[in-house]
């Protein structure tokens, strides 16, 4: 695979029932076979993977008495001094993760990339654009559908809308389709290409 040139600012703001409203901002640079994304909350791979390949599209959800009050602390947190990072080389197949000041380790990068895929299209050749407006002084495709599945034995359905300009997703609204207050935002605040 090999990454555009890009560098983008990306602001995820997500709000499930009985926690906090939260916002983190991530930023993504691609270019060629490598990537980095800096996460200025200094969250873990853990959760930043949950957020970048969850099937329902929401991202790592409480489950228990004990997430919610981990999901509440974290949200009242000031974020730690240093940020978390995460970088990779596809070609090379290394990466490194840097979490909120720790050591670095090496990583598979193949296991780091979906962190920086989130801001990549990927094959929308099945679905049809719903109409086009603009986005951060671009025109985009909007694109609206719905995902099912199962989920802890548990069938699912997320309402999702993406932006999509230059096989970049520059906004993507997640919605439970049975929760109101269930909800994850993800735009594209800063862009840069090339």
């Amino acid at each position: 695979m090999s990454y555009p040139a890009v560098r983008a600012v990306v602001r995820r703001v997500r709000a499930a029932p009985a926690t906090p409203t939260i916002e983190h901002r991530l930023t993504i640079r691609l270019r060629g076979d490598t990537f980095t994304v800096v996460d200025t909350d200094g969250r873990s791979y853990a959760e930043l993977i949950a957020e970048a390949t969850s099937e329902r599209g929401l991202g790592w959800l409480p489950r228990t008495i004990e997430d919610l009050m981990d999901a509440t602390s974290a949200a009242h947190r000031p974020p730690p001094a240093a940020p978390s990072e995460f970088s990779g080389d596809l070609a090379s197949g290394r990466g490194t993760a840097v979490e909120a000041g720790r050591e670095p380790r090496e990583v598979p990068a193949e296991l780091l990339a979906p962190i920086a895929g989130q801001v990549l299209a990927g094959d929308l050749a099945a679905r049809v654009p719903t109409k086009s407006v603009e986005h951060l002084g671009r025109q985009c495709a909007e694109y609206r559908f719905t995902l099912t599945g199962q989920e802890d034995g548990r069938p699912f359905r997320s309402n999702v809308r993406l932006l999509v300009a230059d096989e970049l997703i520059l906004l993507r609204e997640v919605h439970d389709a049975d929760l109101d207050g269930l909800w994850t935002i993800a735009e594209v605040i800063e862009l840069e290409l090339g």
